[in-house]
């Protein structure tokens, strides 16, 4: 989940940690099999589309996908588009916390881009990575990955219980570890925080100084 819910504790949170490199945040998708092997078979340092839709709780889950596809070629998060969302929010399934439904955009540094599409009714969760030769249709939950090709990646993804203990290791043994550094996240937190705050005083009636997300 977020950092944080206001820009001003963002700021705090960097400011109290200064240039400490000692400091991950837990958003490891980037770390899977299924797509580490994803990635070591496309073009180093291309841009790609990824579209992750038919999911619940986009403006909560969305820092996870903007980690991974910022990270696929150390790109940095060049515009957050709002424009695709509804203008209503919904109360979430966590009681005093709310969601937004529609299509969330992420442009990137690099030319990639990342369609993320909520609805709070609707679990119909689909993924689709576009590289420059091919295009992948991804099952995460059977831990396989379909080209238009016709190539195949059989891997997983990690559940948390099994991504602990090997990055406390790494931590521990290298004083490093492959979670993108605080300062690395913070820099993906804040354009995508200011995009969803301005969405919500653009379209609420009860103005914020704070996005009501978890």
């Amino acid at each position: 989940k977020i950092l944080a819910q206001r820009m001003k504790d963002l700021h705090v949170c960097k400011s109290i940690m200064g240039n400490y490199e000692g400091a991950w945040v837990n958003t490891p998708m980037y770390l899977w099999p299924l797509y580490r092997k994803l990635r070591a078979q496309s073009d180093v340092s291309k841009a790609i589309e990824a579209s992750f839709t038919g999911f619940r709780g986009v403006a909560c889950n969305a820092i996870h996908y903007i980690d991974f596809v910022s990270r696929w070629n150390n790109a940095r998060v060049s515009e957050v588009n709002t424009r695709g969302l509804k203008n209503i929010w919904v109360p979430s399934k966590r009681n005093g916390f709310m969601e937004v439904e529609g299509i969330l955009t992420v442009s990137f540094s690099d030319g990639s881009r990342l369609f993320m599409e909520g609805n709070e009714s609707v679990n119909d969760y689909r993924v689709t990575i576009k590289t420059p030769y091919h295009t992948w249709q991804v099952n995460e939950a059977g831990g396989k990955a379909v080209s238009n090709a016709q190539n195949i990646i059989d891997a997983g993804i990690l559940r948390q219980s099994e991504l602990t203990a090997p990055l406390l290791y790494e931590i521990l043994t290298s004083g490093e570890c492959d979670l993108p550094s605080l300062a690395e996240s913070l820099s993906q937190h804040e354009p995508l925080l200011q995009a969803l705050l301005d969405h919500w005083n653009a379209n609420m009636l009860h103005k914020l100084n704070y996005v009501p997300i978890t």
